[in-house]
């Protein structure tokens, strides 16, 4: 069972390979845009990518966990994840942005990639909250908002707040279950859980490997 196909679910699990790679069709001042998100800062580069970029991709703005497995290839088996000895797991809370499709527009990430490219890498997104540009721009107008909005407004977000918490589980899980599978600690199928089936099918993904400002790997194109 692949539990990693496309869905129209918008607070289903996303990976690399639904992120906007392709940045051909980029002007160079929208190429510069992409290459200017600051790491560390990605609900800010967020922000201003919908705000530049909103008319013409009619994009939504999105919260949740993120989960990036950057692995040496030369120790990794495709077929089964099972020699992952030298991976490298970040889990974090994020912001990025989505088209109509669900597909991710991820400026910090893009940009982290046009700079200093990484290892092969595979991302696991697990959305939280998805706002359009209007319910965005109305939320940080109530007192006391800044992003992440869920953690700022717990108190008339409580939706929101408990997206948040199951996303991190789910997130969690997925880590735990990748290091088991870097480990050699193979869980029978017939027991394995969501999270441990997530984890395998994500390791079998081809790698996001973004090269030359354009030429892309696992990505998705505009």
């Amino acid at each position: 069972m692949d539990l990693l196909v496309s869905s129209p679910d918008r607070f289903a699990p996303r990976t690399h390979q639904q992120v906007l790679t392709n940045l051909t069709n980029l002007s160079p001042e929208e190429l510069a845009c992409m290459g200017s998100a600051l790491p560390g800062h990605c609900f800010g580069n967020a922000l201003r990518l919908l705000q530049r970029w909103h008319d013409r991709f009619r994009l939504h703005y999105v919260e949740g966990w993120y989960l990036a497995i950057a692995t040496n290839e030369a120790t990794h088996r495709a077929h089964d994840g099972s020699l992952l000895l030298n991976a490298t797991l970040t889990l974090s809370v994020h912001g990025w942005l989505e088209d109509a499709s669900n597909a991710i527009l991820d400026p910090t990430l893009i940009s982290i990639l046009l700079s200093s490219p990484e290892p092969p890498l595979r991302v696991l997104y697990l959305p939280a909250v998805r706002y359009s540009a209007g319910e965005l721009r109305h939320l940080l107008k109530l007192e006391g908002a800044w992003l992440p909005l869920a953690l700022c407004l717990a108190d008339c977000l409580a939706e929101a707040t408990q997206s948040y918490l199951v996303a991190y589980q789910v997130a969690r899980k997925v880590a735990t279950a990748v290091m088991d599978l870097a480990a050699a600690v193979h869980q029978p199928l017939e027991a394995a859980e969501f999270p441990q089936l997530l984890a395998r099918d994500l390791l079998r993904l081809p790698p996001l490997h973004l090269r030359g400002g354009g030429k892309q790997e696992g990505g998705a194109s505009w």
